[in-house]
C-alpha cells in the first residue's frame, strides 16, 4: 500500500491525496493494483487511486 501527498495546484489526482493498494497477485501492468473494492486495476487507471474517507 503506498499513500502519495497531493500536490497544491496539480491538475487530476497528482492534486489530491489518495492510496495505491497494491496487488498481491499481480500478473502484469494490467492487474497491478486493486480499486477500493478489491477488483484488480490496472497501473494509472482512475481505480487505482483511492481517496481518503471523510
Amino acid at each position: 500500500m503506498r499513500f502519495d501527498v497531493g500536490q497544491a495546484g496539480k491538475p487530476g489526482f497528482n492534486g489530491k491525496d489518495h492510496w495505491h493498494v497494491y496487488n498481491p497477485n499481480r500478473t502484469n501492468k494490467l492487474n497491478a493494483y486493486l480499486d477500493e473494492n478489491a477488483n484488480p486495476t490496472y497501473d494509472g487507471s482512475n481505480p487505482s487511486h483511492i481517496l481518503p474517507k471523510k
